[in-house]
């Protein structure tokens, strides 16, 4: 299952239009309802965003690439590790577009505090599962299960991000 969607990745990473730096539209959208990006677009635009993240005291720097009813899309980059955090209301979905990390999932969130209605933030998860990620991986993450991106020293990871609503019960 991890190399099918392994595949899947690499395909909507082929995919046409040409993406830039920032908070812009990036993509060319030639059919109603799709939104397409090269590898290379991406890479691009993730190259102006290592250059910023370097920049930031917490070693990340995300941008949504667009906003959609039930879910949006993001590329992120990071060159240090992330806290820990929780989202009650959207699943979360990474592709690992370079470098490397280890996903921590599960356990619980030190110092857990509410950033935003259904947002919690930590210092770290204690006692999760470490994945690592390696381009082309894949991994999905429901809603209120602690996770933690951790990038060794030196070391840069780049991950398209699919936010999606989790359905109203």
């Amino acid at each position: 299952m991890r190399r099918v969607m392994a595949c899947l990745a690499g395909m909507m990473m082929t995919m046409g239009a040409m993406a830039q730096s920032g908070a812009v539209q990036t993509s060319t959208v030639r059919t109603k309802g799709v939104d397409d990006r090269t590898a290379d677009a991406l890479a691009t635009q993730a190259k102006t965003l290592m250059e910023e993240a370097r920049k930031t005291e917490s070693g990340n720097v995300a941008v949504t690439l667009e906003k959609y009813p039930a879910h949006s899309t993001m590329l992120s980059v990071r060159v240090k590790s992330g806290g820990a955090e929780v989202h009650a209301d959207y699943n979360d979905i990474f592709i690992a577009l370079d470098g490397e990390a280890t996903v921590i999932t599960g356990g619980t969130v030190v110092d857990p505090k509410e950033v935003s209605p259904g947002e919690t933030r930590g210092a770290k998860v204690e006692g999760g599962v470490p994945t690592v990620m390696h381009k082309g991986d894949v991994m999905h993450i429901s809603p209120g299960v602690p996770h933690q991106t951790m990038v060794a020293a030196g070391k840069t990871f780049t991950y398209y991000v699919v936010k999606i609503a989790a359905p109203k019960e």
